[in-house]
This record gives structure tokens, C-alpha cells and sequence, in this order.
């Protein structure tokens, strides 16, 4: 993760990642027939650690309470940012990368599996919410909260351009408005959170 975040995908090879952990590439390939495989254990692993996290912070709330769900979902995956940036930046620039990374189907698979998987926390949360197609919008959602969330070297530059969290809650508000959430149910979800306190106190560390 960390070689790919330093130099991107293609700084990653199997003779390379070798090479840093003072193995033979023969004994690596055992465990990996190729870049593409290494690739996909490893954002399959990012995507299973972040379904799980997920699934606690909404455990957090009620099970009725499909709003502050939805927040603490959403500070669940901030925190990841901050707290696990490797992986966050790994995951990032997977799903930013143009060119297609996974080019056999048994290779795929397990990554998009996980990622359907990742977003089961959030689609349950919106549809407890009333949200219409919740499993799309979590979707929309998540690739929201992402995009939001790649700007945090510009924040340390630039603050108040920049606010990633108050920019983040403000673009998670604006869409459940959108998607017929009340503005009062969001004000209390946002009591909510607050009087919780941070979420790591109930979900454990990412690092």
C-alpha cells in the first residue's frame, strides 16, 4: 500500500515488493501469480476492513434511526481518512485510475464483490431513512463522500477553501434534503452525533 500511494500503481510489482521486504520474488509468486492478483487481495482487504467499521458505526444508533445512521456512517469514513491515509489513498487511487486494473474477470470479482459489500451498511441505513433506490444513492453517496474526502492535502494548504469536514457534511445534508429527508430529522440526527462524541470511542481505531 504504501509503495502505491508513494508512486502509483506502477511502482507496484511483485519483484519490487520483493526486493522491500528482503524476499525472492520465487516465494512471492507463490502467493501471487501476478500484480493484478497482489492488487485485488489488497483492495479487497481495504474494502472489508471499511464494510465492517461501517456496519459498527451504524450499530451506534438505533435501529430505527435510519438518519443517524447515515451520520455516523459518514464520520465512521471521515476518520478512516485520517486515520488510516494509506489505505484510504491506496482505495482512492484505485477507483481514480483510468486505465482498467483488473483485466480478468476471477481477478475482478473479489474486489467488486467487497465493494458491494462495503456500501450494504449505508444502502440499509438510507432505505431505513425513506430514501427512495437506497442502494443507488448509496452509491451517489459514497462517491461523494469520497471526492470530498481526496481533498485533504489541499485543506492543509489551503483551509479556508478547503473545509473537508464541514464541506463533507454539508454535501451528505444536501443530498438526503434532495432525497426527501426533512430538515428537522437532520438537525436532531446532528444532536445526535454530537452528544456521542467521536465515533472512534465506539468503533475502535482504523489504524
Amino acid at each position: 500500500m504504501e509503495m502505491i500511494v508513494e508512486g502509483g500503481l506502477d511502482a507496484l510489482s511483485v519483484n519490487q515488493l520483493a526486493k522491500r521486504l528482503d524476499f525472492t520474488p520465487g516465494a512471492l509468486y507463490r502467493y501471487f501469480d501476478s500484480k493484478e492478483t497482489l492488487l485485488s487481495v489488497l483492495t479487497t482487504e481495504v474494502l472489508e476492513t471499511v464494510r465492517a467499521k461501517l456496519a459498527q458505526a451504524a450499530n451506534v444508533m438505533a435501529r430505527d434511526d435510519g438518519v443517524g445512521r447515515v451520520y455516523a456512517i459518514a464520520a465512521a469514513y471521515r476518520a478512516f481518512t485520517r486515520q488510516a491515509p494509506h489505505r484510504f489513498g491506496m482505495l482512492a487511487m484505485m477507483l481514480a485510475e483510468p486505465r482498467t486494473v483488473f483485466r480478468r474477470d476471477e481477478s475482478a470479482k473479489p474486489a467488486m464483490d467487497a465493494m458491494i459489500a462495503a456500501l450494504g451498511p449505508l444502502a440499509e441505513a438510507l432505505a431505513m431513512a425513506g430514501v427512495e433506490r437506497a442502494a443507488h444513492r448509496a452509491t451517489t453517496l459514497f462517491a461523494g463522500l469520497q471526492g470530498v474526502l481526496t481533498l485533504h492535502k489541499q485543506s492543509r494548504r489551503a483551509p479556508h477553501v478547503f473545509p473537508v469536514d464541514a464541506l463533507a457534511e454539508e454535501m451528505v445534508r444536501t443530498l438526503l434534503l434532495g432525497w426527501g429527508v426533512t430538515s428537522a430529522d437532520l438537525d436532531d440526527a446532528a444532536t445526535r452525533m454530537e452528544t456521542l462524541g467521536p465515533i472512534n470511542h465506539y468503533i475502535g481505531d482504523w489504524s
